[in-house]
């Protein structure tokens, strides 16, 4: 299936700013890919670094690439949703520049979607992968006590998720997860289940949940999908509020995304499953002080090492 036919059938969306040393490996990631009939869109968000000359290159070897360059920066959200508004193929996935997809990646999730049409969106199990040369022994330290505390309280299960709506709600709060919107989906439910609104944390979630009004979402129980650990997430919880949201919601983390929940689930949904928006938001302020912690101890370490 690695051939190329005059139907395309997949548009793949990759969304970058500076991003010389990763995206030549993220490209190739996904020239690698078994599938071949699709279309990569890159969208440079105003790149001041060798972004432009390197996905010139490629876009000269490889028809199925299309590199188109934005004069400003206009903020990650706008370019995430610019690929999306502007694909216009039947399947849809974004490839962030950090990442990584097995060769199977597209044929496999394509072929269960091709054969099961009351499923909107499927992905493979997420390993987490290390970039070198960006660690920081004192963040690293504090992302691990986070990630395993986290773990232990909310352990992400990679299943299906099916059924009604509200089980599907309920499940998905359960043991869900964000990356599930790196999945290969079908265009025109993306479309229209992605949000106009930002409100920063949480809004991945809250577009999955959308996204399952209008069917199913399949996870194929293999590692099709690694996903780098230096995100914005990454940078911790209070980083990531000053940075993407606004408001009230750079305090209270994650006061925009319950209140969409409060406001779109019903509330008869959003009653069962307060328990998960009560341990969600004492979560937030846990690692919220964990965080303040971690400030603390980088600046301490600075100043002894000065």
């Amino acid at each position: 299936m690695n051939s190329k036919s005059d139907y395309i059938v997949v548009s793949i969306g990759m969304p970058v700013y500076n991003g010389e040393k990763l995206i030549e490996r993220a490209i190739s990631s996904i020239l690698d890919q078994t599938y071949g009939n699709f279309e990569l869109t890159i969208s440079d968000n105003g790149s001041t670094d060798k972004t432009a000359e390197i996905c010139k290159k490629y876009s000269l070897k490889d028809d199925r690439i299309k590199y188109i360059r934005h004069e400003k920066n206009s903020g990650g959200l706008w370019n995430y949703k610019f690929l999306l508004n502007n694909a216009k193929n039947e399947y849809f996935m974004w490839a962030p520049v950090d990442d990584l997809w097995s060769p199977e990646f597209i044929e496999k999730n394509l072929n269960f979607l091709e054969k099961n049409k009351n499923f909107v969106g499927s992905i493979g199990k997420v390993k987490t992968i290390s970039l070198d040369g960006e660690s920081n022994k004192i963040d690293d330290t504090f992302e691990k006590f986070l990630r395993k505390i986290r773990f232990r309280i909310r352990p992400v299960n990679y299943q299906p998720i099916s059924g009604s709506y509200e089980k599907k709600v309920s499940d998905f709060l359960k043991y869900g997860y964000g990356d599930m919107t790196y999945g290969l989906f079908r265009t025109s439910i993306l479309q229209k289940s992605y949000l106009d609104i930002n409100f920063g944390i949480g809004m991945a979630y809250a577009s999955i949940l959308h996204a399952l009004k209008f069917g199913d979402f399949n996870v194929i129980d293999e590692y099709l999908f690694s996903k780098s650990d230096k995100g914005i997430s990454k940078k911790g919880i209070i980083y990531m509020a000053r940075h993407v949201n606004s408001g009230i919601g750079k305090l209270f983390t994650h006061y925009h995304y319950t209140l969409w929940c409060a406001k779109n689930l019903g509330a008869k949904i959003f009653i069962k499953n307060l328990s998960y928006f009560i341990q969600l938001n004492l979560w937030a302020v846990f690692a919220t002080f964990v965080d303040l912690f971690r400030i603390l101890s980088k600046s301490i370490n600075s100043k002894k090492e000065n």
